[in-house]
């Protein structure tokens, strides 16, 4: 991915993005976690969720 290429904001709306799909059945699952702290480790940004 070419997440890590992303300005800040850019990273923090992809992640509130990904956050926002997480939540969509109302059950965030520690998979679904996991995925999200993958995202934050490639763009190099603390977790929001």
């Amino acid at each position: 991915m070419f997440l890590g290429t992303l300005e800040l904001e850019g990273k923090k709306t992809f992640l509130q993005i990904a956050h926002h799909f997480a939540w969509s059945n109302h059950d965030f699952s520690d998979a679904q976690k996991g995925v999200i702290a993958t995202y934050c480790l490639k763009i190099q940004i603390g977790g929001i969720y």
